[in-house]
C-alpha cells in the first residue's frame, strides 16, 4: 500500500471517530465512558478493505443510542456499543475478544477514572496472561472442548451436509479456544491467521494437518474423520496438561464427609434390586450414575480413577453387582486414610443416640 493510500485510510478512521463522538455528544454523552480503536489498524496490518474496529464503553444501556451498522463504498462498518460487564467478562479470559482489551487504543475517555478502571482490567487479563497455564486456564479449556465435542455430536448425529459443516465449525471454535487456553495466550490477529497463531502454541503433533483438514476435506466421512481425531489429540493432550500443573491431592475429610454414604444410599439398593429382578436398565442408571460420583469426587487425585462401568455386562449382572461392592469399598479407603468412620448403625436407638448427641 502507498502512503497516499494509508494517509486516506488513516483520515478516514479519524473523521469516522469525530462523528461518532459527535452523534453521542448530541444522544447520550453522561452514558458513554471510553472510545477506543482495536484490531487491525491498531495493530498496523490493515489493507483498504479493513474496517475499523471502535469500541465504545457505556456506563447506561440509554448510551446505545449511536449504534449503527452501515457500508461506506465496498467497506462495512459497526458502531456498537459494550458494558463494562462486557469488558469484566473479556477481563476473566475470553481468548476471542480479549484482544479489543489488551491491545487496543484509548482515542477518548470522559475522566481520568474511567481510563484507571478500563486499565485495571487490562492488567487483570496481563496478569493472566504473565502467570501461565494455571489449574483455572485447564479448567476453562475443559470446558471449550466439552463445546467442540457436543458440536462433534451434532455433527456425526446429522444427514445434511450443511448442517454437518456448521457444526463443525463448533468443533473448530472450541478447540481453537481449548488450545489458547492450554497456552495462556489470547487471539490478536484476524481469522485468517489463526495458523500463523497455532504456530507459537503448544500443541500436539500433528495437530494443525488435523485442523486443516476439517476445513479441506470435501467428504463428510473424512471430515468426520478429522473432527474425532482432533478431539482425541486435545483430550489427550490436555490430560497431559492436567498432570503437569495440577498437584494431585487425595480429597480432604471435609470434601469426603458423607459421600460413601450417600453413594450407598443412592446406588446399593437400586443395582442390588435390578440383579434380582434382572433389570439392566435399572443397573446400567445406576451404575452410570455413581460412576460419576467417583468422578466428581476423585478428579486429579492421587489414587487410581475408579472404572465401575467398564465391568457392565447387560447379562451379567451378578458380576456387575460385586463390582459395585469392590468399588465401594475401594473408596472406603479415602476414609480410612483420613481416619474417617463410615456412619454405619446397628439400630435405629444407636441412630438415634449418636444423632441427638
Amino acid at each position: 500500500m502507498d502512503e497516499k493510500k494509508r494517509e486516506e485510510l488513516l483520515f478516514r478512521n479519524e473523521e469516522l471517530i469525530r462523528i461518532l463522538k459527535k452523534k453521542i455528544d448530541k444522544l447520550c454523552p453522561e452514558y458513554v465512558d471510553l472510545i477506543a480503536i482495536y484490531g487491525s489498524f491498531a495493530r498496523g496490518d490493515y489493507d483498504e478493505r479493513s474496517d475499523v474496529d471502535v469500541l465504545v464503553v457505556i456506563n447506561d444501556e440509554r448510551g446505545r443510542a449511536f449504534a449503527k451498522s452501515f457500508i461506506i463504498g465496498e467497506v462495512g462498518y459497526d458502531f456498537y456499543a459494550l458494558s463494562w460487564e462486557n469488558l469484566e467478562a473479556d477481563a476473566d479470559f475470553n481468548v476471542f475478544s480479549l484482544s479489543r482489551l489488551v491491545d487496543s487504543r484509548t482515542v477518548w475517555f470522559r475522566e481520568s477514572s474511567v481510563l484507571s478502571r478500563f486499565e485495571k482490567l487490562r492488567d487483570k487479563a496481563l496478569a493472566v496472561i504473565s502467570g501461565g497455564v494455571s489449574p483455572k486456564l485447564l479448567d476453562m479449556a475443559e470446558d471449550s472442548l466439552n463445546y467442540a465435542i457436543n458440536a462433534y455430536g451434532k455433527a456425526m448425529l446429522t444427514e445434511d451436509y450443511g448442517k454437518m459443516r456448521f457444526y463443525s465449525a463448533g468443533v473448530i471454535f472450541g478447540v481453537s479456544s481449548a488450545a489458547s487456553l492450554m497456552n495462556a495466550t489470547y487471539f490478536k490477529l484476524s481469522d485468517g491467521r489463526r495458523m500463523e497463531e497455532f504456530q507459537r502454541m503448544a500443541l500436539p503433533e500433528g495437530f494443525a494437518q488435523c485442523f486443516m483438514r476439517i476445513i479441506t476435506e470435501k467428504r463428510g466421512i473424512e471430515i468426520k474423520s478429522a473432527m474425532a481425531l482432533l478431539l482425541r489429540q486435545m483430550e489427550a493432550f490436555l490430560n497431559q496438561l492436567r498432570g503437569k500443573y495440577i498437584r494431585k491431592k487425595n480429597p480432604s475429610p471435609e470434601e469426603l464427609r458423607g459421600t460413601y454414604e450417600e453413594m450407598y444410599s443412592n446406588y446399593r439398593g437400586k443395582i442390588l434390586r435390578a440383579r434380582e429382578t434382572q433389570n439392566p436398565l435399572a443397573a446400567f442408571l445406576a451404575g452410570a450414575g455413581c460412576q460419576d460420583f467417583y468422578n466428581d469426587i476423585l478428579k486429579d487425585c492421587e489414587t487410581q480413577p475408579m472404572d465401575l462401568m467398564k465391568d457392565f455386562r447387560a447379562s451379567q449382572l451378578e458380576m456387575f453387582a460385586e463390582s459395585f461392592d469392590k468399588c465401594l469399598d475401594e473408596y472406603k479407603k479415602q476414609y480410612d486414610r483420613q481416619g474417617m468412620k463410615v456412619a454405619k448403625y446397628e439400630s435405629l436407638k444407636a441412630f438415634e443416640r449418636d444423632y441427638l448427641k
